[in-house]
C-alpha cells in the first residue's frame, strides 16, 4: 500500500510501534492512543479502508465494545469502501485445538513467542515474551483477549456492511472454523 497513491492513516497505543511505522511509512500519520476512537482521531470521512489487523480486535473487552468500533469504522468509510479484520480462529481454539502457544516469530535477534491460557471468566490470557538472544533480555507482558467466534464477528459485520468475506488466511484460502488458524474477513459498505 505505501507505493500506490493512498494517504495512510494509524493508530497505536505503543509510542514505539510508531516510530517503526513512521520509519516505514514516511508519508503516514500516525496517532496514539486508543484505536476505537478512529473517529475522533482522523474525523475526515471517506476512506477507502479501515484495517484491523494482528488480532488487535479481540483485546476489547466487551462484545459491545467490537460493535462499537465496526459501527465507527463504517461510518467513516466511502461507498465501496473496505474494512478488513483479522483475528484468530478462536472457535477452533477453545472447541478443537486447544494451544497453549502459537509458534515463535524470529526476526534477526528477536524471538516472539505468543502463550495462551484461559481464566476463569472463559477469556484469554495472551502471555507475549520477546526475547533478545544478542544480549539476553527479556520483556514479557499479558493481556486479556476477548474470544470473539466466527458467528459473532459475522453478525456484527451484517449489522453494518453489505458484503462480508472470509477466509482463512491473507491468502485468501477459504475460512473453515474447524481447521482454519485466523479468520480474515473482508467487508465491503455499499450506500
Amino acid at each position: 500500500m505505501r507505493n500506490r497513491k493512498y494517504q495512510l492513516l494509524g493508530i497505536d497505543a505503543s509510542e514505539a510501534m510508531l516510530e517503526k511505522a513512521q520509519k516505514k511509512i514516511l508519508a503516514g500519520r500516525f496517532r496514539c492512543g486508543d484505536f476505537t476512537k478512529l473517529k475522533d482521531y482522523f474525523p475526515e470521512l471517506n476512506y477507502a479502508a479501515v484495517f484491523c489487523t494482528g488480532n488487535t480486535l479481540v483485546h476489547l473487552t466487551a462484545y459491545d465494545d467490537i460493535e462499537n468500533f465496526i459501527g465507527k469504522a463504517s461510518s467513516l468509510l466511502a461507498d465501496n469502501s473496505l474494512l478488513v479484520v483479522q483475528i484468530i480462529n478462536y472457535f477452533k481454539r477453545i472447541n478443537g485445538d486447544t494451544i497453549k502457544s502459537l509458534s515463535p516469530v524470529k526476526t534477526g535477534n528477536l524471538v516472539f513467542e505468543r502463550n495462551y491460557r484461559f481464566n476463569t471468566e472463559k477469556k484469554i490470557i495472551f502471555q507475549g515474551v520477546i526475547t533478545d538472544t544478542k544480549n539476553g533480555t527479556r520483556f514479557e507482558n499479558d493481556a486479556v483477549l476477548l474470544p470473539v467466534l466466527p458467528e459473532q464477528l459475522q453478525g456484527l459485520l451484517k449489522k453494518y456492511f453489505t458484503h462480508n468475506s472470509f477466509f482463512g488466511s491473507f491468502k485468501m484460502e477459504p475460512f473453515d472454523r474447524f481447521s482454519s488458524d485466523a479468520m480474515v474477513s473482508i467487508s465491503r459498505k455499499q450506500l
